[in-house]
């Protein structure tokens, strides 16, 4: 390839996929502003203790509402929380997994209630006789997805313990990126990540794009 090469990790596509609704919704006033919306130092909150470790988070400013978990001994956030635009009528579900994969995991991006698919990420699945399907959503944009690739650990909950390892290749279907994984009668729950390879060719340079989701089946 001619030129440099760049590279773009998931934590700051995440940020692109903020600006991107924003500059599709015109929201001029907060373009600027959409990297803060995380930041909990820019909302009046309030706390409501879970457990030792966990508290609750409420928090409030002059545009937005936030919602979630928060560890006070590890410092981070986890699981859902929810980002509610109250100027626009927009909503943003954020998933935080664990340290182990310190950034937003997912993203889903309402407008008026309605899920905008083309501006979010996250993944979807079922498990039905004895077939794991995953279904990975992607935004669109000008990068192109050179491959979608699952890499994954299956176990048993009940005797608690790995059965299976893999890797399988992601295949564009029904506007979204699918994988079938078969399982046995013992396997009962599947994890890990999901890789996302893209590219973008610019006039001097091209840039490479990683986007990891961790995925891990509910019992």
């Amino acid at each position: 390839m001619n030129g440099t090469t760049k590279h773009l990790d998931g934590k700051s596509f995440i940020l692109l996929l903020f600006l991107a609704f924003f500059l599709k919704n015109c929201q001029k006033n907060e373009e600027r502003n959409f990297s803060n919306l995380l930041e909990l130092k820019n909302y009046t909150i309030k706390k409501t203790k879970i457990n030792d470790s966990i508290i609750g988070i409420v928090g409030e400013n002059k545009n937005y509402k936030i919602k979630g978990l928060f560890n006070t001994r590890s410092n981070e956030k986890i699981g859902w929380w929810k980002i509610v635009d109250t100027v626009n009528d927009n909503d943003f579900d954020i998933e935080y997994v664990s340290p182990k994969f310190p950034k937003e995991n997912q993203m889903k991006i309402y407008k008026k209630g309605i899920l905008q698919k083309d501006l979010s990420m996250y993944y979807d699945y079922t498990l039905i006789n004895h077939k794991f399907l995953l279904k990975i959503y992607y935004p669109k944009s000008s990068e192109i997805i050179e491959k979608v690739s699952f890499d994954y650990i299956t176990g048993d909950t009940i005797k608690k313990m790995r059965i299976n390892e893999g890797k399988v290749d992601c295949i564009f279907k029904n506007a979204c990126y699918e994988c079938e994984i078969p399982l046995s009668n013992n396997e009962n729950a599947i994890s890990g990540i999901v890789a996302i390879f893209t590219y973008k060719k610019n006039k001097k340079d091209v840039t490479l794009g990683n986007t990891n989701i961790y995925v891990k089946s509910i019992k």
